[in-house]
């Protein structure tokens, strides 16, 4: 089948026109345009997962760094992370890719199972207004204590993972349909949360140095909901361990989040039933309570 005269044209031109043209065409803002180019000539040389070396993926690694030098850092110390943790075996494991280029939650081994059924996020299935995905986290339905009981991180990390990369790709595959960067959303419903949570914070450091070394430049929001009176203490401490560039992203707000939700894209209709919405499908529904012994067997 021929290929439409105007996408032969648009494909020859981003091969042989000059770096800052064809990045232009790939949705490169022009004030990136020497930093990417010099980005990409330090990299041209390194072994990058698929997907990892294409400008819109280099340049979020650019917009929360301060030079081309730390942002290759950060590229290359991303790369061998993600080579050490086997991201792709943890999505093959976790998941399943779908016709579009991205992933669903479809746990296929026993711990898959177990860590999926206990994790208390999930992406929800819809987008905000730039077409980008949207995670949501509920403190309700998290057993921390059983989590820590249990001592179920390091597995339930590979979810996490999983939830980020998911991100990540879906966020990708509309920048490239689009052709400009697009960015992910983070919903948290901090109802239920109380001052107990404190005391696991420090178990999910690992977690959020995955996110914060790892994934930059993931979200354009994290807007926590049902925030009760006291979370600024909670923020006081959980703010410290995220990077800069995504804690000035952070909005907090109480019961009255429908009209903030909205100014962000988000179609409240699409939010499970428990935020008002129409969404029926949620896991979080309820408590995902960690039953006594349920590390037995596993390979964490």
């Amino acid at each position: 089948r021929a290929r439409p005269r105007g996408r032969i044209a648009a494909h020859c031109l981003l091969v042989t026109a000059p770096l800052g043209i064809a990045l232009a065409l790939r949705g490169v803002p022009p004030r990136y345009h020497s930093a990417l180019e010099l980005l990409t000539e330090r990299l041209k040389h390194r072994e990058l997962d698929s997907g990892m070396d294409h400008p819109l993926m280099l340049l979020r690694f650019l917009t929360c760094t301060q030079t081309v030098e730390e942002a290759e850092e950060m590229v290359l110390t991303a790369q061998a992370w993600r080579r050490e943790a086997k991201v792709e075996s943890i999505m093959q494991e976790w998941g399943e890719l779908g016709n579009d280029g991205t992933w669903k939650l479809a746990p296929k081994s026993r711990r898959a199972k177990t860590a999926a059924g206990l994790f208390a996020a999930e992406r929800l299935p819809t987008s905000d207004s730039s077409g980008g995905p949207v995670m949501l986290g509920r403190a309700l339905s998290s057993d921390m204590a059983g989590i820590s009981r249990e001592n179920l991180h390091p597995l339930l990390q590979n979810v996490w993972v999983f939830m980020l990369e998911d991100m990540l790709q879906a966020a990708h595959v509309m920048s490239l349909k689009k052709k400009r960067l697009i960015h992910g959303s983070t919903i948290i419903d901090a109802s239920g949360l109380s001052l107990s949570i404190l005391r696991y914070v420090s178990e999910y450091k690992p977690w959020l140095d995955i996110m914060n070394k790892d994934y930059p430049d993931l979200v354009s929001s994290v807007i926590v909901i049902n925030a009760p009176s006291f979370f600024v203490k909670i923020w006081s401490v959980v703010s410290l361990l995220i990077a800069p560039t995504t804690r000035e992203k952070v909005q907090i707000v109480g019961t009255d989040f429908q009209e903030v939700l909205e100014k962000q894209g988000m179609n409240l209709e699409a939010l499970p039933v428990f935020l008002g919405g129409q969404y029926e499908g949620s896991r979080l529904n309820s408590t995902l309570t960690v039953p006594k012994g349920a590390a037995t067997g596993l390979n964490l």
